[in-house]
């Protein structure tokens, strides 16, 4: 057997079925096989639980539509997009990270220079904040990397690669003005995302 026929003879266990998701029947009977079939694959994508998800194959299944078949004809699942969804999540996690060191990061930055001149600080402070600013900055452009090759995975997960002038402007860009594009960047990662079939 190759690897795609194991992929497609390995059915998981389906969700259980709630009363919440019973609820979604009527609407799911009145539906065609292809848009339920479409409901299948992108469930998350239309906000239904796993158990309605279920309840729509179930529904398949007394139409003659077999887990096994949804699974050959590419509606199972919707791997482009739970890829793009982990992908998106992993960037999210380490960007939330890298925006919270960059926010201390920005302000010592621009504090220390500032008190250096105008107020008489002991030796022992100026360099204890230095420190402190040098490892929060550390933190900082650690996460922002992580962060980086996480949007690069997201990319590839998007079929879109990441061409140098977009490597470049995520680093230029990213140190000084990271709060503009922090949220620039999720928006419009979510927005591909959703545009996902």
């Amino acid at each position: 057997l190759s690897e795609d026929d194991e992929d497609t003879d390995a059915i998981p266990e389906l969700a259980e079925i709630t009363e919440t998701d019973r609820e979604s029947t009527e609407k799911f009977l009145a539906l065609s096989d292809s848009k339920l079939m479409n409901v299948v694959k992108n469930y998350r994508k239309y906000n239904y639980t796993e158990g309605e998800r279920s309840l729509a194959i179930g529904i398949l299944e007394d139409r003659g539509i077999s887990q096994r078949r949804l699974k050959v004809l590419g509606f199972y699942e919707n791997k482009n997009y739970d890829r793009a969804q982990k992908a998106y999540k992993r960037f999210k996690k380490n960007s939330n990270k890298a925006f919270i060191f960059y926010i201390p990061s920005l302000i010592i930055g621009i504090l220390l220079p500032v008190l250096d001149n105008n107020v008489e600080m002991p030796i022992w402070l100026l360099l204890g904040t230095l420190v402190v600013g040098i490892i929060i900055t550390l933190v900082y452009l650690y996460y922002l990397i992580k962060s980086f090759f996480n949007y690069q995975s997201l990319h590839e997960s998007l079929d879109n690669k990441l061409d140098f002038g977009g490597i470049l402007a995520f680093l230029l860009l990213g140190l000084p003005f990271y709060f503009a594009s922090y949220f620039y960047t999720l928006r419009i990662a979510r927005e591909k995302i959703q545009q996902l079939n």
